[in-house]
């Protein structure tokens, strides 16, 4: 009877835990970001790197779509420091750089900084959130 408890209650757990989605993309870059945006339809204007230091993270672009423009960092998981950054970030919803609060996105180890003013937001949110 333990037995069959033991082996039930391993195979309930399996389940549940292949069945939570997570966004494993730490092996890419905004690069490849970029190019994901395209591949969904979302034409990108211009991309420059962008100083990550402020946020702590690894590296940064700003992408311009539709004549606005975003911020795309990523963060190390496998760095402490930037993890704890990046679950923050998540918590909080929002970014701070020199005072001024941006609305931010987190999907693996990415953060979109100020897509909600982009007329392309929907499109650009969703090819975000497929980002693997």
């Amino acid at each position: 009877m333990m037995k069959s408890f033991i082996s039930l209650f391993s195979c309930a757990l399996s389940l549940f835990l292949f069945s939570c989605t997570t966004v494993e993309n730490n092996y890419r870059s905004s690069r490849d970001f970029a190019s994901h945006l395209v591949a969904n339809g979302v034409p990108v204007e211009y991309m420059q790197p962008a100083v990550p230091g402020p946020l702590k993270a690894t590296e940064g672009v700003i992408l311009r779509i539709a004549g606005k423009d975003l911020g795309v960092y990523k963060f190390d998981k496998n760095a402490k420091v930037q993890r704890e950054r990046l679950e923050k970030i998540k918590d909080e919803g929002a970014v701070y750089f020199l005072g001024a609060k941006y609305v931010a996105i987190v999907s693996g180890s990415f953060v979109l900084i100020d897509a909600e003013k982009n007329p392309r937001k929907d499109d650009i949110i969703k090819a975000f959130k497929t980002f693997q």
